[in-house]
């Protein structure tokens, strides 16, 4: 394994390790506004980079829940985030 392999592997552990610390109302919060952050990959905005890193995020916070009511409760707040993050195009298709 070269440096710039174990350094990129230290530093996804240690954000791992940031975002296990958080409490659960940052944690739900941080989850949410992935989901905000999603649908600038949605036209008008057309971010589709940014699918890149939420949707990993999202996969490894469903794999870290304890339980099923966990992971349930953060796909819910996944997809309220995305849903009302992806509303703002509807007004301006109609206006």
């Amino acid at each position: 394994m070269t440096k710039t392999e174990k350094a990129a592997q230290q530093k996804s552990a240690d954000m791992a390790d940031v975002i296990a610390e958080m409490s659960p109302l940052r944690h739900c919060l941080l989850i949410f506004a992935v989901g905000l952050v999603t649908a600038l990959a949605m036209p008008p905005a057309g971010l589709f980079f940014v699918l890149w890193g939420t949707l990993p995020f999202f996969y490894l916070t469903l794999t870290d829940a304890a339980s099923r009511k966990q992971a349930f409760l953060r796909g819910w707040l996944f997809g309220a985030g995305f849903f009302l993050g992806g509303l703002f195009w509807v007004t301006h298709a109609l206006f």
